[in-house]
């Protein structure tokens, strides 16, 4: 890619506009870049906020007098760098600013509930793996399957053996309009799924139920009958969700939760 970061080659990879050369390149390069995967992040949610909302489309006039400020402002930062800025890549960080201001302001109760989304799909994957997947009780295969699939963020397989989880298989799968990384393991009959997304736990819905041990923020939900666990592990987002009890799911979460190396 040109340049030290990404520019309207993120637009285009999120509209699916960019050709498999284009689209390969940038893969390659939010694999290595942290502030590309956050640009990222912030241009989906602005999209996933947008289509969220269940009002007119039309701003409220304060949000939208904000947005036009974060514009102007990142235009006249741009206007004093020292060396010459592109005016998309300009434009994505007033996207990011502008995403910014989305998620903050727009009506909690329309964003996307990715609790909610997690534990549906669950439903769905303790009878059938996802479409782009792997069945495979090997670790290592199956981390080589997901690294292949060109996913924006960081992706490793959780080792249960020793808790005698039986990785059954892993893929893809659509979360919230990203893509995101299923491993499914099975125990006597009973299924655990782990998810990795790229995202922040800040965006989640506020719970009361948080535990933190070893570094790690882990933000408990039950609904349903089931419990699943979120933390953040670099950009990325890990979840494990189980109809077992909150005990044990958390205690498979604050085990196998590791930091980025």
């Amino acid at each position: 890619m040109k340049g030290v970061h990404l520019d309207s080659e993120l637009q285009d990879l999120l509209d699916g506009r960019a050709d498999a050369v284009v689209r390969s390149e940038a893969e390659d390069h939010l694999r290595a870049c942290a502030e590309c995967r956050r640009r990222l992040a912030a241009l989906e949610a602005v999209r996933t906020a947008v289509r969220a909302r269940s009002g007119p489309a039309e701003l409220p006039p304060a949000l939208a007098e904000r947005l036009r400020g974060a514009l102007d402002r990142e235009d006249r930062t741009a206007r004093v760098r020292s060396r010459p800025v592109r005016w998309a890549w300009v434009a994505a960080g007033a996207i990011a600013a502008a995403a910014v201001l989305l998620i903050v302001l727009l009506p909690r109760g329309r964003a996307p509930d990715m609790v909610d989304q997690v534990i549906r799909q669950y439903r769905a994957e303790t009878s059938a793996l996802p479409p782009r997947s792997l069945r495979t009780g090997d670790i290592a295969a199956l981390e080589g399957f997901l690294r292949a699939q060109d996913l924006p963020f960081s992706v490793r397989v959780l080792d249960l053996g020793m808790m005698r989880w039986e990785l059954v298989g892993g893929g893809v799968e659509q979360l919230g309009g990203a893509p995101s990384a299923v491993l499914v393991y099975r125990r006597d009959g009973r299924i655990l799924v782990c998810r990795m997304y790229l995202g922040s736990t800040a965006s989640l819905p506020p719970t009361a139920d948080v535990e933190e041990h070893r570094g790690f923020r882990f933000q408990v939900y039950e609904r349903d009958g089931l419990t699943a666990v979120f933390w953040q592990e670099g950009d990325t987002v890990c979840v494990l969700v189980s109809d077992l009890g909150r005990a044990e799911v958390v205690d498979l979460a604050v085990a196998k939760a590791m930091a980025p190396s």
